[in-house]
């Protein structure tokens, strides 16, 4: 493909930058430009110039002070940063438009803009020191395509047509019948024009179909690969769009996860990418999108589940955090109420009796932790399953908190599976702890277990104090990477088929619904079910999972705990193993941990 490449820039109809950015990129060819170099080109165009200032000033962090000249950006972003910026604006204005009747080249500058924004600003969150390259590499993303539209108008016209939005099917026919398709044009350009490796590295990675391929990449290009990805994603779905249901796109969630960013984190800076994209969209005379409220008033507030289901009791002073956590809980079908403070909880609580609580640790006044204490004092509140929402570096007070009134906690950032996992598994305990409900022993097939039936059992065998029991939870290593449903359900399929001979016939393995497995043995002391979990990692180790097609090397981690004299519940025996597990699996996947 690199003799396609030549032959395209010897046509000389790829795009370039021209003016101001030609004669910076002429300067930033060898090692002897200074910043007063460029600094000098770019006083010939004050509204590049202006441009670049925003930007700068944009990128840095808050409480700096702001930037007045183009000499002042470049000595605190670094000159290759402000070149780039600067060599990438005056692409738009010297190719607004061209004769490919199918590309639309007014919105692709407005996407491009609105990627370079968001990668730019969920960048400043994650590692400050590359936002400016991430601004240039989001606004570059797509050059390719606009490479092929300006090169081959005629024949990327057809293509366009012919692929129907589909990306893998538009890359390849482009390879098919261009002999080069738009990720690795627009990685060649932005290397042919001396921009720096990670950023052509990352583009050519992130401008790909299907899941990102980053194990040839550094860590910065890595990174910048997942950014990249994430800002196209908020760029073509939902920036300008009435973004009122990005908290339902599953990929864009995912993307945010391996960035190590909360919901609420994106919630906050939204806003501010929003305007700032519409303030260089104007200034730039881009193609306006779709006011950033259009249709709010029409669609106004979620609308509330059916009446008589059991009722969950949310709690936060964050009032963002307080609406995402609503919005998760409504849209899986549940009934909520919302509560801003301990005391108002309390209230709540007393009136509609709910049947779980969620609620932020740290509140004002009465903290989360007095708030479940409170509660545990009354009929009301020790029937209620409690979750604890807190930060990452507080599981230690958590884990105290499992001893005394909480049945789980949750670390923030979350994802919103894991969330619904834990109300899931609050409603089948709920169920369970109803005095006055028989419970027959229900016979089932062992493929049928599911978490219901398994939390009944435990139960049950919870009140025989006579034998010991343990509880081992298993997760699959990466199986979030999986995208398909289909091809999950059957990874999780064949794994159960793996571990059903390890386990002794006393005990009950269910599958639960998030593609985990909880394993009961009655009558297990500790020692038995790490020798137990111990056999079901080794069987999935040296198995042989079929995955598209193809054979995979799979593993699993574990998290095995005993029940002990002073556990309030089988809730807190369920609870230990699961941690267990996810601290375990934080430090290193296919093992089994025991729980302290």
């Amino acid at each position: 493909m690199s003799d396609v490449f030549s032959r395209l820039v010897s046509a000389g109809r790829l795009p370039s930058p021209s003016g101001v950015g030609a004669r910076i990129l002429s300067l930033t060819q060898g090692d002897e430009a200074t910043i007063d170099d460029i600094a000098s080109v770019l006083a010939q165009d004050p509204a590049l110039t202006g441009r670049i200032l925003r930007v700068a000033n944009s990128t840095s962090l808050s409480g700096t002070v702001s930037l007045t000249t183009t000499r002042d950006a470049a000595m605190r972003l670094g000159l290759r940063s402000v070149s780039s910026i600067a060599v990438s604006f005056t692409l738009i204005s010297a190719n607004r438009e061209g004769s490919c009747e199918e590309f639309d080249y007014a919105a692709y500058w407005s996407r491009s803009m609105a990627a370079a924004v968001a990668a730019q600003s969920l960048c400043k969150l994650v590692a400050p020191g590359l936002a400016p390259s991430a601004f240039t590499a989001g606004l570059l993303l797509e050059i390719g395509r606009l490479g092929l539209a300006s090169s081959e108008p005629a024949v990327y016209s057809g293509l366009v047509r012919a692929s129907r939005g589909d990306r893998a099917q538009e890359l390849e026919l482009e390879r098919r019948n261009l002999g080069i398709d738009h990720a690795e044009l627009a990685a060649r350009m932005v290397a042919d024009w001396g921009m720096p490796n990670m950023i052509h590295e990352a583009i050519e990675v992130a401008a790909a179909a299907g899941p990102l391929d980053t194990s040839s990449l550094g860590t910065d290009a890595t990174l910048m690969a997942e950014l990249l990805s994430c800002a196209a994603r908020l760029a073509s779905r939902h920036i300008g769009m009435a973004a009122t249901d990005w908290q339902e796109d599953e990929a864009l969630l995912e993307a945010l996860e391996r960035l190590d960013l909360a919901p609420s984190e994106l919630a906050k800076e939204l806003p501010l990418i929003e305007e700032q994209w519409r303030e260089l969209a104007q200034d730039l005379a881009l193609k306006p999108l779709p006011p950033w409220n259009a249709g709010e008033e029409e669609a106004g507030d979620l609308d509330e589940p059916e009446p008589g289901g059991p009722l969950i009791l949310a709690v936060d002073s964050d009032p963002i955090a307080l609406k995402m956590l609503t919005n998760c809980l409504h849209r899986a079908g549940h009934r909520v109420a919302p509560a801003h403070s301990a005391e108002e909880a309390l209230a709540l609580a007393l009136q509609h009796e709910p049947t779980i609580l969620i609620t932020a640790r740290q509140l004002p006044g009465l903290s989360g932790e007095a708030l479940c204490r409170a509660l545990r004092q009354c009929d009301v509140g020790r029937r209620l399953f409690m979750v604890l929402l807190m930060q990452r570096d507080e599981e230690a007070a958590c884990r105290e908190a499992l001893q005394t009134q909480v049945d789980d906690f949750l670390a923030r950032p979350f994802h919103p599976r894991e969330l619904l996992a834990r109300v899931e598994f609050g409603l089948n305990m709920a169920a369970a702890r109803v005095p006055d409900l028989p419970r027959p022993e229900v016979v089932r097939p062992p493929e049928q277990h599911d978490r219901a039936y398994a939390t009944g059992r435990l139960t049950v065998a919870f009140e025989d104090a006579s034998q010991p029991i343990s509880v081992v939870t298993l997760a699959i290593d990466g199986l979030q990477f999986v995208k398909s449903p289909l091809l999950r359900k059957d990874l999780t399929k064949q794994i159960e088929t793996c571990l059903r001979p390890m386990v002794r016939k006393s005990d009950v393995l269910a599958n639960t619904a998030d593609g985990s497995f909880l394993l009961l043995c009655h009558g297990a002391a500790l020692v038995d079910a790490m020798e137990v979990a111990e056999r079901m990692r080794q069987a999935v180790h040296t198995s042989r999972i079929g995955i598209a097609g193809q054979v995979r090397p799979v593993t699993i981690s574990l998290g095995v705990a005993e029940r002990s004299d002073n556990m309030r519940g089988p809730a807190a025996l369920m609870i230990l193993a699961r941690t267990a597990l996810e601290l375990g699996a934080m430090q290193a996947p296919d093992q089994v941990y025991c729980a302290a």
